[in-house]
């Protein structure tokens, strides 16, 4: 993120990280936010915003859902662990270190395939709320002008031509 002249893409965006960046595109996403647990076979209540609070989480320190665990009574270095990554967090759910994640349900799935898991190994229950966003691609704000500018001349004509759509529908949806 502070390379300058890298593109950083699928990014959340929010109003906080709107002056850190130089942002070339966004695509709009709902996400269901869901609670990620292992697939331990054992019965036990379906999860909900009450019974965590006795449970442990962990979730990247940059994530933009970290204001909603913290309004819904999380507490971080109690029952809620900061990370550097999801990949992180996955890693402690799978050593059960922690007993959940709450995460988009998409970009959670992303993650655990890429890190090479079965996503059988995981039970995903809704938290409730689907989640509005925005993903980014963007530079630094050290990038020179013309190769973000060139960046965004491409997003755009993407959009128009519907190939965006087209990978949005192959990957994401």
């Amino acid at each position: 993120m502070s390379k300058p002249n890298t593109l950083i893409f699928s990014m959340t965006y929010t109003k906080e990280r709107e002056s850190l960046f130089q942002w070339v595109g966004l695509i709009p996403l709902e996400d269901e936010i869901s609670f990620w647990t292992l697939n331990s076979g054992k019965k036990r209540p379906p999860l909900n915003w009450v019974n965590v609070q006795g449970l442990t989480s962990a979730i990247p320190r940059q994530d933009s859902n970290l204001p909603l665990l913290l309004t819904k009574g999380l507490e971080i270095n109690s029952n809620l662990y900061l990370v550097n990554s999801f990949a992180q967090a996955i890693d402690m759910l799978v050593k059960e270190r922690v007993d959940y994640i709450v995460a988009g349900k998409t970009s959670l799935r992303y993650q655990i395939i890429t890190l090479g898991y079965c996503l059988d190994k995981f039970t995903v229950e809704s938290a409730g709320i689907i989640n509005k966003q925005q993903l980014g691609f963007a530079f630094n704000l050290q990038s020179e002008k013309a190769l973000v500018e060139k960046y965004r001349n491409a997003f755009r004509a993407m959009e128009i031509d519907g190939s965006l759509n087209d990978i949005m529908t192959k990957w994401l949806y």
